[in-house]
């Protein structure tokens, strides 16, 4: 006798408001938040303080705040360090969306540069280079290291 599973099957739906309209999240609204590139580097070092670990990684990122501020750079990581440094400063400026998934980028020094966005909201590709939602330690601790500057070495890891 042949038994079957009976296997539930996940549906995706698309976001619906109060009306039974279909809305979708604009490009604009999905990109705001950290990101990381998915593929972790060997570690940048010897002068980090996380070079020291074993488990130290280079990972580079971009954010995007709801200001129109962006953020990109490189970072070393360790979890058993329980820090992070930059490499080099972290580049920053202003960002703004054009029709088409045209993303504006002007930095501080004002060179604009233009990029081809897209956004899943778990993915965001940037002229075909795919990037991931920075999980939550990351995030904030991004979040709090770029508020305090550019640039900094051993900032702890936010749990």
């Amino acid at each position: 006798m042949r038994r079957f599973a009976i296997v539930p099957l996940l549906v995706l739906l698309p976001l619906t408001s109060c009306t039974g309209q279909q809305t979708a999240q604009s490009l604009s609204q999905c990109m705001v938040g950290d990101w990381q590139n998915p593929l972790l580097g060997g570690c940048l070092c010897p002068t980090e303080p996380e070079c020291q670990s074993s488990d130290c990684q280079a990972i580079t990122f971009e954010s995007f705040t709801a200001n129109g501020t962006y953020f990109s750079g490189t970072v070393t990581w360790s979890n058993q360090a329980k820090t992070m440094s930059t490499e080099g400063a972290a580049s920053t400026g202003t960002y703004s969306v054009t029709d088409g998934g045209t993303v504006i980028l002007v930095s501080n020094s004002n060179a604009k540069v233009q990029q081809m966005m897209t956004c899943s909201g778990s993915a965001l590709t940037v002229n075909g280079a795919n990037f991931v939602r920075a999980n939550g330690p990351l995030s904030r601790s991004l979040d709090g290291a770029l508020a305090t500057g550019l640039m900094w070495k051993g900032y702890p890891i936010a749990q």
